[in-house]
């Protein structure tokens, strides 16, 4: 055999230049991992038992007692303009007191014995403030 053909076959060739390859630059993307779906979907356990249906955010829960739905606000009544005016049904003297319990929607009692504390407390301010109200509010139709 041929000396040369033996070295070629047992050693490899040194003799021949190393080719340069020329990179050229590309841009890489970095490996990102897709991100987790985060919108909300129907609920997907499956359900306890499969007699029970899915229980979903309108219904309440089984054995729990739903309140009722509120009632409605009722419209206020367009009412006359109140006046004071003296009372003839509530009368003691002249039914200042009676006339100020009619406007306030409260008992004559309560102004009765409010006028009998300003009278005591005030030095009798309760007496001229009542003959003040004979004199200038007029009487009931």
């Amino acid at each position: 055999m041929n000396e040369t053909a033996s070295n070629q076959k047992s050693t490899p060739q040194q003799d021949t230049a190393p080719t340069e390859t020329t990179e050229s630059p590309t841009t890489e993307t970095p490996a990102t991992t897709p991100k987790p779906d985060t919108t909300p979907g129907p609920d997907t356990t499956p359900p306890a038992d499969a007699s029970t249906p899915p229980v979903d955010a309108t219904t309440p829960p089984p054995g729990t007692d739903t309140p009722p739905p509120p009632a409605p606000t009722p419209t206020p009544e367009p009412s006359t303009p109140t006046r004071l005016r003296r009372s003839k049904s509530n009368r003691m003297i002249a039914g200042v007191c009676g006339g100020f319990a009619d406007l306030l929607n409260v008992d004559v009692t309560i102004i009765r014995l409010a006028l009998v504390l300003a009278t005591v407390l005030g030095f009798g301010a309760g007496v001229v403030l009542y003959i003040a109200c004979w004199i200038l509010m007029p009487e009931e139709d």
